[in-house]
């Protein structure tokens, strides 16, 4: 897992594990050395990370770092007739059309107020105090 994003998902997932008083299963966490790459790859390293979970593992849900890695999942439980049983999440919903054809859930980033943010504050001098904005994802849920 080389990108920071994924790597600051990962210890959100087990930030919240522990917040809720779960143990966290070193046994349900896949990652991949290198899980960048292009969309087809990304894909593809989803399909790959699922086999590895379920050979030591029967999860009832599977969280990812990102949207292609869900599709990668679901593609792989579906070859094995779990698309339906073992639900799916993803992350960023840049491309939500991904998520609605593969019925996963997701996490949308509001990139767009993000930006819009950056820009406020860079064009108002008055705002350039350092202080900390968050701007809240939205869980979208898809059976």
């Amino acid at each position: 897992m080389e990108c920071n994003n994924y790597r600051d998902r990962l210890e959100g997932y087990k930030d919240a594990l522990k917040n809720a008083k779960y143990a966290i299963c070193p046994e349900l966490i896949v990652s991949h050395p290198s899980s960048g790459g292009s969309d087809q790859r990304q894909v593809m390293l989803g399909t790959e990370m699922a086999q590895r979970l379920m050979t030591t593992a029967k999860p009832t849900v599977i969280i990812t770092a990102n949207d292609y890695l869900a599709k990668g999942v679901l593609e792989y439980l579906n070859s094995i007739d779990l698309g339906e049983k073992v639900k799916v999440a993803g992350f960023d919903s840049l491309f939500p059309e991904i998520s609605k054809e593969q019925h996963f859930s997701t996490v949308k980033v509001q990139y767009e107020k993000i930006g819009s943010t950056a820009i406020k504050i860079l064009m108002n001098k008055n705002l350039r105090k350092r202080k900390i904005i968050k701007i809240n994802p939205q869980m979208i849920i898809r059976n």
